[in-house]
């Protein structure tokens, strides 16, 4: 994202979205020792038995709306042509599909590796 942000002329907020990502990366380090740490082993019937089977069809509905948003005209909108003699620095980071893209690849990759870490670390009683 930093690069784009470079390609638009933009280096501030370059500058900003590297050290906001750094940040994020370190607390995910920290969150990830602190899942790390062994401590102590549950045993038991699982609590969570019936919130299991439950998430399988919300997930589905989940994604089934996520597929519907992305094919929706919404989200394409009318193709506008840039002023002339205009650059794209006054817009948004997020006004167009486009440019919105990757930061919605970076929250999703940012929730699977949290889900991943805690999947990993899971103890099995």
């Amino acid at each position: 994202m930093a690069a784009l942000f470079l390609t638009m002329r933009a280096e501030f907020l370059a500058a900003v979205q590297i050290i906001i990502y750094a940040g994020a990366i370190a607390v995910l380090f920290v969150f990830a020792i602190m899942v790390l740490i062994p401590g102590k082993e549950e045993t038991g019937p699982d609590p969570l038995h019936r919130q299991r089977w439950l998430a399988v069809p919300v997930a589905a509905v989940f994604l089934i709306l996520v597929a519907l948003v992305l094919r929706s005209t919404v989200l394409a909108g009318p193709a506008q042509a840039a002023p002339a003699g205009r650059d794209r620095r006054g817009r948004a980071p997020c006004s167009s599909p486009t440019t919105c893209f990757p930061f919605e690849v970076t929250s999703v990759l940012l929730l699977v590796a949290i889900v991943g870490v805690m999947a990993l670390t899971k103890r099995r009683g």
